[in-house]
């Protein structure tokens, strides 16, 4: 819902490329950035289309692709 009002989607991604162009497919969202402010989150965090273990401790955010 936040992608289609031109927001962002904050989620843990693993950075491969083939994720994101499935994450694209479909969804149509792409990532924008990982917020170098936010704070680090603890535990295991996983790529929301993989589910591989990621390496950033942050949520990545989406928004839609143009």
């Amino acid at each position: 819902e936040a992608l289609k009002q031109g927001g962002y989607v904050f989620s843990y991604f693993c950075g491969e490329e083939s994720c994101e162009a499935g994450i694209k497919a479909k969804t149509k969202a792409v990532s924008r950035f990982l917020p170098l402010n936010a704070e680090e989150e603890e535990g295991d965090h996983y790529c929301i289309h993989c589910g591989k273990k990621t390496l950033h401790k942050k949520r990545w955010a989406f928004a839609l692709a143009y």
